[in-house]
Protein backbone atom coordinates (compact mmCIF):
# COMPACT_ATOMS: atom_id res chain seq x y z
CA UNK A 1 0.00 0.00 0.00
CA UNK A 2 1.65 3.40 -1.11
CA UNK A 3 2.32 5.62 2.00
CA UNK A 4 0.84 8.81 3.09
CA UNK A 5 2.54 11.33 1.17
CA UNK A 6 2.50 9.76 -2.47
CA UNK A 7 0.75 12.30 -4.31
CA UNK A 8 -3.16 12.10 -4.90
CA UNK A 9 -3.83 10.94 -8.55
CA UNK A 10 -5.63 13.90 -10.08
CA UNK A 11 -6.86 11.85 -13.30
CA UNK A 12 -9.97 10.34 -14.02
CA UNK A 13 -11.39 7.90 -16.57
CA UNK A 14 -14.32 7.30 -19.03
CA UNK A 15 -15.88 4.06 -17.48
CA UNK A 16 -18.66 1.60 -18.98
CA UNK A 17 -21.77 1.19 -16.74
CA UNK A 18 -20.98 -2.13 -15.48
CA UNK A 19 -17.21 -0.65 -14.61
CA UNK A 20 -18.84 2.02 -12.91
CA UNK A 21 -20.57 -0.05 -11.09
CA UNK A 22 -17.81 -2.09 -9.82
CA UNK A 23 -15.70 1.45 -9.21
CA UNK A 24 -18.79 2.34 -6.66
CA UNK A 25 -18.57 -1.06 -5.21
CA UNK A 26 -14.94 -0.51 -4.74
CA UNK A 27 -15.18 3.09 -3.50
CA UNK A 28 -17.58 1.67 -1.08
CA UNK A 29 -15.60 -0.88 0.31
CA UNK A 30 -12.58 1.23 1.11
CA UNK A 31 -14.70 3.73 2.71
CA UNK A 32 -15.55 0.85 5.25
CA UNK A 33 -11.88 0.15 5.69
CA UNK A 34 -11.52 3.78 5.90
CA UNK A 35 -14.15 4.00 8.37
CA UNK A 36 -12.85 0.98 10.53
CA UNK A 37 -8.83 2.27 10.24
CA UNK A 38 -9.40 5.85 10.62
CA UNK A 39 -5.29 6.47 10.75
CA UNK A 40 -4.94 4.67 7.59
CA UNK A 41 -7.65 6.54 6.08
CA UNK A 42 -5.52 8.53 3.78
CA UNK A 43 -3.35 5.80 2.21
CA UNK A 44 -6.48 3.98 1.34
CA UNK A 45 -7.87 6.84 -0.40
CA UNK A 46 -4.62 7.21 -2.43
CA UNK A 47 -5.02 3.29 -2.98
CA UNK A 48 -8.54 3.74 -4.14
CA UNK A 49 -7.32 6.75 -6.57
CA UNK A 50 -4.67 4.70 -8.04
CA UNK A 51 -6.66 1.38 -8.59
CA UNK A 52 -8.78 4.02 -11.21
CA UNK A 53 -12.00 4.01 -9.00
CA UNK A 54 -14.12 7.40 -8.47
CA UNK A 55 -14.15 7.85 -4.87
CA UNK A 56 -17.78 8.14 -3.43
CA UNK A 57 -18.80 10.68 -0.56
CA UNK A 58 -17.76 8.93 2.35
CA UNK A 59 -14.37 8.27 0.79
CA UNK A 60 -14.10 11.88 0.68
CA UNK A 61 -15.94 12.94 4.45
CA UNK A 62 -13.40 10.17 5.75
CA UNK A 63 -10.53 11.46 4.00
CA UNK A 64 -11.34 15.05 5.13
CA UNK A 65 -11.73 14.08 8.29
CA UNK A 66 -8.10 12.79 8.74
CA UNK A 67 -6.82 15.66 7.40
CA UNK A 68 -8.67 17.66 9.86
CA UNK A 69 -7.27 15.63 12.58
CA UNK A 70 -3.82 15.55 11.58
CA UNK A 71 -3.22 18.94 10.42
CA UNK A 72 -1.22 18.20 7.42
CA UNK A 73 -1.59 20.83 5.31
CA UNK A 74 0.26 19.52 2.11
CA UNK A 75 -2.00 16.05 2.01
CA UNK A 76 -5.20 18.50 3.34
CA UNK A 77 -4.30 21.46 0.13
CA UNK A 78 -4.45 18.25 -2.68
CA UNK A 79 -7.42 16.65 -1.26
CA UNK A 80 -9.35 20.16 -1.56
CA UNK A 81 -8.08 20.36 -4.91
CA UNK A 82 -9.42 17.16 -5.69
CA UNK A 83 -12.51 17.00 -4.33
CA UNK A 84 -12.95 20.48 -5.49
CA UNK A 85 -12.38 19.67 -9.21
CA UNK A 86 -14.12 15.85 -9.43
CA UNK A 87 -16.02 15.34 -6.63
CA UNK A 88 -19.40 17.35 -7.67
CA UNK A 89 -19.22 16.05 -10.98
CA UNK A 90 -19.05 12.75 -9.42
CA UNK A 91 -22.42 12.89 -7.04
CA UNK A 92 -25.04 10.41 -7.70
CA UNK A 93 -27.83 12.78 -9.41
CA UNK A 94 -30.40 11.79 -7.46
CA UNK A 95 -29.48 13.17 -4.15
CA UNK A 96 -26.73 15.48 -5.54
CA UNK A 97 -27.91 17.79 -3.37
CA UNK A 98 -27.75 16.15 0.12
CA UNK A 99 -24.40 14.73 -1.05
CA UNK A 100 -22.82 18.35 -2.45
CA UNK A 101 -23.83 19.43 1.16
CA UNK A 102 -22.29 16.81 2.88
CA UNK A 103 -18.94 16.98 1.13
CA UNK A 104 -18.92 20.75 1.37
CA UNK A 105 -19.62 21.08 4.90
CA UNK A 106 -16.12 18.01 5.50
CA UNK A 107 -14.55 20.47 3.04
CA UNK A 108 -14.94 23.56 5.17
CA UNK A 109 -14.24 21.36 8.28
CA UNK A 110 -11.07 20.55 6.88
CA UNK A 111 -9.86 23.49 5.78
CA UNK A 112 -10.77 25.69 8.69
CA UNK A 113 -9.02 22.90 10.98
CA UNK A 114 -5.76 23.13 8.71
CA UNK A 115 -5.83 27.23 9.21
CA UNK A 116 -7.09 27.60 5.67
CA UNK A 117 -10.03 30.26 6.34
CA UNK A 118 -10.28 31.23 2.99
CA UNK A 119 -10.33 28.00 1.22
CA UNK A 120 -13.36 27.20 3.80
CA UNK A 121 -14.90 30.58 2.72
CA UNK A 122 -14.54 29.56 -1.20
CA UNK A 123 -16.28 26.36 -0.98
CA UNK A 124 -19.01 28.20 1.25
CA UNK A 125 -19.59 30.69 -1.11
CA UNK A 126 -19.42 28.43 -3.93
CA UNK A 127 -21.76 25.76 -2.90
CA UNK A 128 -24.03 24.96 -5.47
CA UNK A 129 -27.87 25.30 -4.35
CA UNK A 130 -29.31 27.43 -1.08
CA UNK A 131 -27.39 28.03 2.03
CA UNK A 132 -27.54 24.80 3.51
CA UNK A 133 -27.66 24.79 8.20
CA UNK A 134 -24.59 22.25 7.79
CA UNK A 135 -22.74 24.19 5.74
CA UNK A 136 -23.45 27.42 7.70
CA UNK A 137 -22.81 25.88 10.95
CA UNK A 138 -19.13 24.47 9.99
CA UNK A 139 -18.16 27.79 8.50
CA UNK A 140 -19.14 29.68 11.75
CA UNK A 141 -17.07 27.07 14.04
CA UNK A 142 -14.08 27.45 11.16
CA UNK A 143 -14.27 31.72 11.80
CA UNK A 144 -14.36 30.99 15.32
CA UNK A 145 -12.03 28.60 15.46
CA UNK A 146 -9.60 30.99 13.38
CA UNK A 147 -10.48 33.82 15.10
CA UNK A 148 -12.65 35.71 13.10
CA UNK A 149 -15.31 36.98 15.19
CA UNK A 150 -16.93 39.54 13.80
CA UNK A 151 -16.81 37.37 10.42
CA UNK A 152 -18.39 34.85 11.98
CA UNK A 153 -21.26 37.36 13.61
CA UNK A 154 -21.53 38.98 10.11
CA UNK A 155 -22.71 35.82 8.78
CA UNK A 156 -25.12 34.46 11.53
CA UNK A 157 -26.86 38.17 10.46
CA UNK A 158 -26.64 37.08 6.42
CA UNK A 159 -27.73 34.02 7.68
CA UNK A 160 -31.22 35.13 9.53
CA UNK A 161 -32.10 37.80 6.79
CA UNK A 162 -32.33 34.76 4.50
CA UNK A 163 -34.80 33.13 6.64
CA UNK A 164 -32.58 29.83 7.62
CA UNK A 165 -33.63 29.12 11.28
CA UNK A 166 -30.16 28.02 13.77
CA UNK A 167 -30.38 25.50 15.75
CA UNK A 168 -28.38 24.59 19.14
CA UNK A 169 -25.17 23.94 17.03
CA UNK A 170 -25.53 27.33 15.30
CA UNK A 171 -25.61 29.27 18.65
CA UNK A 172 -22.71 27.64 20.41
CA UNK A 173 -20.86 28.52 17.53
CA UNK A 174 -22.45 32.17 17.45
CA UNK A 175 -21.74 32.04 21.24
CA UNK A 176 -18.57 30.67 21.23
CA UNK A 177 -17.11 33.45 18.71
CA UNK A 178 -18.30 35.98 21.34
CA UNK A 179 -16.04 34.28 23.90
CA UNK A 180 -13.06 34.63 21.67
CA UNK A 181 -13.37 38.14 21.06
CA UNK A 182 -14.54 39.67 23.91
CA UNK A 183 -17.70 40.79 22.70
CA UNK A 184 -19.77 40.47 25.84
CA UNK A 185 -22.62 43.01 24.88
CA UNK A 186 -23.44 40.61 21.51
CA UNK A 187 -23.06 37.39 23.45
CA UNK A 188 -25.89 38.45 26.07
CA UNK A 189 -27.89 39.23 23.29
CA UNK A 190 -27.35 36.24 21.14
CA UNK A 191 -28.02 34.14 24.28
CA UNK A 192 -31.34 35.47 24.97
CA UNK A 193 -32.70 35.45 21.35
CA UNK A 194 -31.89 31.83 21.27
CA UNK A 195 -34.77 31.46 23.60
CA UNK A 196 -36.63 34.47 23.87
CA UNK A 197 -36.98 34.28 19.85
CA UNK A 198 -36.18 30.80 19.03
CA UNK A 199 -37.25 28.82 21.54
CA UNK A 200 -34.26 27.04 22.52
CA UNK A 201 -33.15 26.25 25.94
CA UNK A 202 -29.59 26.42 26.36
CA UNK A 203 -27.34 23.65 27.36
CA UNK A 204 -24.21 22.98 29.32
CA UNK A 205 -22.37 24.09 26.03
CA UNK A 206 -23.84 27.33 25.94
CA UNK A 207 -23.80 28.05 29.58
CA UNK A 208 -20.05 27.39 29.78
CA UNK A 209 -19.77 29.73 26.62
CA UNK A 210 -20.66 32.66 28.47
CA UNK A 211 -19.19 31.61 31.67
CA UNK A 212 -16.15 31.45 29.38
CA UNK A 213 -17.12 35.16 28.52
CA UNK A 214 -17.84 36.87 31.75
CA UNK A 215 -14.58 34.90 33.39
CA UNK A 216 -11.95 36.61 30.47
CA UNK A 217 -13.69 39.95 30.99
CA UNK A 218 -13.60 39.68 34.98
CA UNK A 219 -17.68 40.02 35.17
CA UNK A 220 -17.20 37.14 37.59
CA UNK A 221 -20.97 37.85 39.61
CA UNK A 222 -22.19 36.97 36.06
CA UNK A 223 -20.62 34.37 35.90
CA UNK A 224 -21.54 32.73 39.02
CA UNK A 225 -25.34 33.85 38.56
CA UNK A 226 -24.86 31.80 34.85
CA UNK A 227 -23.55 28.70 37.12
CA UNK A 228 -26.24 29.09 39.47
CA UNK A 229 -29.23 29.37 36.85
CA UNK A 230 -27.80 26.13 35.57
CA UNK A 231 -30.14 23.26 35.19
CA UNK A 232 -27.36 20.93 36.16
CA UNK A 233 -23.58 21.03 37.71
CA UNK A 234 -20.86 22.98 36.22
CA UNK A 235 -18.63 20.56 34.59
CA UNK A 236 -14.52 20.12 35.14
CA UNK A 237 -13.70 22.50 31.91
CA UNK A 238 -16.38 25.10 33.23
CA UNK A 239 -14.54 25.43 36.41
CA UNK A 240 -11.43 25.35 34.96
CA UNK A 241 -12.29 28.43 33.29
CA UNK A 242 -13.76 30.27 35.99
CA UNK A 243 -10.48 28.50 38.16
CA UNK A 244 -8.45 30.43 35.72
CA UNK A 245 -9.87 33.67 35.39
CA UNK A 246 -9.86 34.06 39.10
CA UNK A 247 -5.59 33.74 38.85
CA UNK A 248 -5.43 36.34 36.16
CA UNK A 249 -7.81 38.65 37.68
CA UNK A 250 -7.03 38.29 41.31
CA UNK A 251 -10.35 37.19 42.54
CA UNK A 252 -8.53 34.88 44.71
CA UNK A 253 -11.91 34.42 47.15
CA UNK A 254 -14.04 33.41 44.32
CA UNK A 255 -10.82 30.80 43.42
CA UNK A 256 -10.46 29.13 45.91
CA UNK A 257 -14.82 28.06 45.94
CA UNK A 258 -14.17 27.20 42.19
CA UNK A 259 -11.23 25.10 43.34
CA UNK A 260 -12.75 22.94 45.58
CA UNK A 261 -15.76 22.79 43.89
CA UNK A 262 -13.44 21.82 40.60
CA UNK A 263 -11.71 19.32 42.73
CA UNK A 264 -15.28 17.40 44.30
CA UNK A 265 -16.47 17.06 40.61
CA UNK A 266 -13.47 15.43 39.48
CA UNK A 267 -11.20 14.09 41.90
CA UNK A 268 -9.21 12.07 39.94
CA UNK A 269 -7.95 15.52 37.74
CA UNK A 270 -4.68 16.27 38.91
CA UNK A 271 -4.99 19.89 37.01
CA UNK A 272 -7.83 20.93 39.57
CA UNK A 273 -5.21 20.20 42.50
CA UNK A 274 -2.25 22.05 40.76
CA UNK A 275 -4.81 25.24 39.89
CA UNK A 276 -6.03 25.07 43.44
CA UNK A 277 -2.46 25.02 44.93
CA UNK A 278 -1.81 28.24 42.81
CA UNK A 279 -4.36 30.45 43.94
CA UNK A 280 -3.41 29.90 47.24
CA UNK A 281 0.47 30.59 46.72
CA UNK A 282 -1.15 33.81 45.21
CA UNK A 283 -2.74 34.47 48.98
CA UNK A 284 0.16 33.63 50.39
CA UNK A 285 -1.07 30.89 52.15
Amino acid sequence: MPPATVPFVLTSTTKTAAAASHASAASASYAARMRLNPHLALPLFDHLLRSGADPDPAAYALALASCARGGGRAAAAQLHAHAAKHGARRLPPPRKGDVEEKLSSALINMSSKCGFTEGAVYVFENTGGKMSLDSLNAMLAGFTANSCSERALDLFTRMESKGLVPNKITFNSVLNACSHGDLVEEAIRYFERMSTLYGFEPDIAHHGCMVDLFSRAGMFEEAEEIIQMMPIEPDASMLKVLLGACRTHNNLELGKRAGHRLIEAAPNDHAGYVLLSNIYALDGD
